[in-house]
């Protein structure tokens, strides 16, 4: 089993960062990306884009370890989550109260942007 799939069904908690304790969405990524690739990223999660760069959302453009971000109205990011692979994500869903794995077309309306953090070569 692959160790995101057992992130499934660990319950949400705002300002969570660990299994152990709940996560939230920051929480769950960073978690996802110190161990998928072995950097750890900044506590607030502004600070994440000196690990990587933003690009314009694609379906077809997914990759593994990829950040979704999803916006409001506003164009304010609301949540983000993780590519598994690019058909599904996981994600910390305060909705349903625990961490969840999706099919990335069911939101693709919702998503705006891919944060790719850079990859050691």
């Amino acid at each position: 089993m692959d160790f995101m799939e057992e992130l499934v069904g660990i319950p949400y908690k705002d300002g969570g960062l660990s299994p152990e304790e709940g996560m939230d969405c920051w929480g769950l990524v960073r978690w996802v990306i110190e161990r998928g690739l072995r950097i750890k990223l900044p506590e607030k999660p502004i600070a994440w884009r000196r690990h990587g760069r933003v690009l314009p959302f694609s379906l077809a453009a997914v990759q593994r370890y990829d950040i979704l971000f999803f916006s409001d109205d506003l164009g304010i990011v609301a949540h983000i989550g993780i590519a598994n692979s690019p058909t599904d994500f996981t994600h910390a869903n305060q909705y349903c109260c625990s961490v969840v794995c999706e099919p990335i077309n069911k939101y693709r309306d919702s998503i705006t942007a891919i944060g790719r953090v850079k990859r050691a070569d």
